[in-house]
């Protein structure tokens, strides 16, 4: 599992209050600096891509991608045969 830190926004508050604490991110909570184990490679590899933001330790486990089984062809219609009228008078 890959550890993601959030350095924060403190380069974007021109001011002396800087940025926010902490933040959330997919339901994680990210406290500015502290390390947060992270599995989903989506993740990791946003934040390993977003070196102003976060900092990234160690890999997340690999996505194994959802295939679903080959759905089976098609079945042919097959016509219904005349059906005899019960015409008998």
């Amino acid at each position: 599992m890959a550890k993601v830190t959030w350095l924060g926004e403190d380069a974007l508050h021109h001011d002396d209050r800087g940025g926010p604490a902490s933040m959330i991110w997919n339901g994680i909570k990210f406290l500015k600096g502290k390390a947060v184990e992270v599995a989903d490679a989506r993740m990791v590899a946003k934040a390993r891509a977003n070196e102003r933001f976060f900092e990234v330790e160690g890999d997340a486990p690999q996505v194994m991608e959802n295939k679903l089984p080959e759905p089976e062809p098609p079945r042919r219609s097959v016509p219904r045969r005349a059906r005899k009228s019960d015409d008998s008078d």
